[in-house]
């Protein structure tokens, strides 16, 4: 029931992901057909998308499986880094995005980091490694700032879509303990970010409202919360009343 009468908390917007495969289709239209498209989807006079999600990586919706760093041995120096495979389709689709719309607001989450940074060796399924936090929390870093030199400043990041879900080897996936997540951010993500000077906020979770306790640990954590700008839900198991008990 919505109560306009009695005004809480903001909305920022409301969008959609800009994956692999949707920047690939958008791409292949030609630019006369595209155009119209955009414009219906993102000027502010029309439907006026304005907050949609990227892929740092593969996610289940692209055209094959690949990271930023596909390096077959361990590469903890990032010598093998690379933005190249966005810039052919997704980057044009995302800066003809925000000239539709200038405001357009862009989070970006990881599916799985790169297979050499997790003990199986694959971004099909399997954990996080802990050893790979200084690199991985590096490879969010030069992802950011890669994508700021193409003219696409990213403005939220998630550190992995669905912590929790292992995904039974059928897509990129990537499980992180409650333990992990809350060392990562206040140990090696949020530092970084901050030591770079980049001023990208981190949602924490990205998953479902059944797991609103793990959302109140994270955020119980002083050194965690003082990097984390809110919580990332997704709507498949559980209520949305578990936001009101967090928030509260």
């Amino acid at each position: 029931v919505l109560t306009p009468g009695s005004p809480r908390q903001q909305i920022l917007g409301f969008g959609a992901a800009m994956t692999d495969a949707s920047c690939y289709v958008l791409s292949q239209l030609p630019e006369a057909e595209r155009q119209p498209i955009m414009h219906d989807f993102f000027a502010p006079e029309e439907m006026a998308l304005n907050v949609c999600r990227t892929c740092i990586g593969a996610s289940d919706y692209a055209r094959s499986v690949y990271s930023f760093d596909e390096s077959p041995q361990p590469d903890p120096e990032l010598k093998s880094f690379s933005i190249d495979h966005d810039k052919a389709y997704i980057l044009p689709m995302l800066r003809e995005a925000r000239k539709a719309n200038p405001e357009l607001f862009l989070f970006s989450s990881p599916w799985s980091p790169p297979g050499w940074m997790k003990p199986n060796n694959s971004m099909i399924g399997g954990a996080m490694r802990k050893l790979s936090f200084e690199p991985y929390a590096r490879y969010f870093q030069k992802f950011l700032e890669g994508y700021k030199a193409e003219g696409v400043a990213i403005d939220a990041v998630t550190m992995q879509n669905e912590t929790d879900a292992e995904q039974e080897g059928h897509m990129p996936a990537c499980l992180w303990s409650q333990e992990q997540e809350i060392e990562f951010v206040k140990g090696f993500l949020g530092p970084g970010l901050r030591k770079a000077g980049l001023p990208t906020k981190i949602w924490v979770l990205d998953h479902n409202y059944n797991l609103w306790g793990r959302a109140l640990d994270e955020l119980s954590d002083p050194a965690a919360y003082e990097y984390i700008d809110g919580i990332a839900w997704h709507g498949y198991v559980g209520e949305p009343t578990a936001m009101t008990r967090v928030h509260d």
